[in-house]
């Protein structure tokens, strides 16, 4: 087994375990040099096994064996559009999907974990799931690192790596539960203050590189 495909079948099963998912829906991948390694059209991310994990191509998109998700296209524009990018998640978990039939603003500044692993959130308006269009559309908005909130149809994440993607998503996923129940409950919620989270961001660069860490009175 290679390791993008033990890759694929590890982060699928977390997905899968962490309430990412909905039935058969959603499907991940990973940058392999020319190629890129996608779970294959109908397969159960929960429950991957090696020959669910098709290759291939980044020029043109032809798989070297099996059928891939039927969103792959969508995944190899990402992988042209953002370089830095080695890893796509998309999937339809319960409550990013509700907030994306909605208008409804979804604050990044919450949370630390939001503003953590979350770069920001972008409207992708609804074409029909595997068409070019969404494809397209898609690739052309969505930066590294922010969610993309699939109109009418669920999420997705570029980043780089399936850590990355996966957590992301489920860290999005707990942000619109609290939303959703919070709102129904009554409860304000209340966002952090302006420029909050620019300074928890250079915080945070502080505590990974070992630096001195100071806090502003």
């Amino acid at each position: 087994m290679s390791p993008s495909t033990r890759e694929v079948i590890r982060w699928g099963q977390y997905a899968s375990a962490a309430g990412c998912l909905t039935g058969k829906s959603g499907n991940l991948s990973v940058r392999d040099g020319a190629f890129m390694a996608i779970t294959a059209s109908g397969s159960f991310l929960g429950n991957l096994r090696p020959e669910d994990v098709i290759r291939c191509s980044l020029l043109d998109g032809r798989a070297e064996t099996g059928k891939p998700s039927m969103e792959s296209e969508m995944h190899r524009l990402l992988y042209e559009a953002l370089p830095e990018a080695d890893s796509v998640f998309h999937s339809s978990p319960f409550y990013s999907t509700l907030l994306a039939c909605t208008g409804a603003q979804l604050p990044l500044d919450l949370l630390p974990e939001t503003m953590a692993y979350i770069q920001g959130v972008v409207r992708i308006p609804y074409f029909h799931p595997g068409s070019p269009a969404l494809a397209q559309a898609t690739a052309s908005r969505l930066g590294l690192g922010e969610v993309g909130l699939l109109e009418n149809h669920g999420v997705i994440m570029a980043a780089r790596s399936l850590e990355e993607a996966v957590v992301g998503v489920e860290t999005f996923e707990i942000l619109c539960r609290m939303l959703v129940v919070g709102r129904a409950a009554g409860l304000p919620l209340q966002q952090l203050p302006n420029g909050t989270r620019a300074d928890f961001l250079d915080h945070l660069a502080r505590l990974r590189s070992g630096s001195p860490v100071c806090t502003k009175a």
